[in-house]
């Protein structure tokens, strides 16, 4: 603890192309926060009582939301706090965006508070910085998590990737690699069907739909990715004669 902050993870979302979202989604603030619920829901069983209940003990975490922003919180050693983060990231992710709701954001480490949904800290100011940077749809690690935390942590869900930055041209960093868990469920065609029910698709849209699916097409030359959807199919085929 330093000046009275803790030190882990921070990872701010915001939900693209909120502002007029009314007119396709009447209840999107219900549908939101279900969500978000959701989420909550299927971490908290994964951390008590579920596969991570021995790994992630010692992490502290939380979701809160500020309007269309998702903040999530994991006080604790930085590879245990990023693991979490990812495994946050992996589901959402990919429901948020089935239902209309597409994510872009950063992760951070470092030193914060989080009192009364007030942030503060360095770890704060540093995502803040660069959460709405990215012009796609995903999730990337700032040069404090990047720094701080060992190069294997969940690989296959962080990946070495260049971000579309709006103001920087590219910027390489750890970008997690939420493609992996859309396809093994869905085809890159339903991807496409998504975002056609995000119409009318201005060109500051188009540009963000065009970054994603460069991301998406990269991540699916990716072996470990291509070893994840043969495995997923194998126990769908086993399953299926059983």
């Amino acid at each position: 603890m330093e000046n009275g902050m803790h030190e882990g993870a921070v990872t701010l979302l915001d939900v693209l192309g909120w502002k007029g979202i009314w007119q396709r989604e009447q209840e999107a603030d219900v549908l939101l926060n279900d969500l978000i619920d959701r989420a909550k829901e299927r971490l908290k069983r994964f951390t008590t009582d579920g596969r991570g209940k021995n790994q992630f003990k010692e992490i502290t975490w939380d979701i809160i939301s500020i309007s269309d922003t998702i903040v999530f919180t994991a006080v604790g050693e930085c590879n245990a706090a990023i693991k979490l983060t990812a495994l946050f990231n992996n589901v959402n992710i990919s429901n948020f965006l089935t239902a209309g709701l597409p994510l872009r954001g950063a992760t951070s480490y470092g030193y914060y508070s989080v009192k009364n949904n007030i942030l503060v800290g360095p770890a704060i100011d540093e995502v803040a910085s660069w959460y709405e940077q990215a012009d796609w749809i995903g999730v990337h690690m700032t040069p404090s998590a990047t720094f701080r935390c060992e190069a294997n942590t969940m690989v296959g869900y962080w990946e070495d990737y260049e971000i579309p930055s709006k103001t920087y041209g590219k910027i390489n960093s750890l970008c997690f690699n939420w493609p992996m868990a859309w396809i093994i469920k869905k085809s890159k065609d339903e991807l496409m069907q998504t975002f056609l029910k995000m119409a009318p698709i201005t060109p500051d849209i188009a540009i963000k739909i065009n970054n994603t699916l460069k991301f998406f097409d990269e991540m699916m030359k990716n072996e470990k990715v291509i070893g994840k959807i043969k495995a997923y199919q194998e126990a769908k085929v086993t399953k299926k004669k059983k």
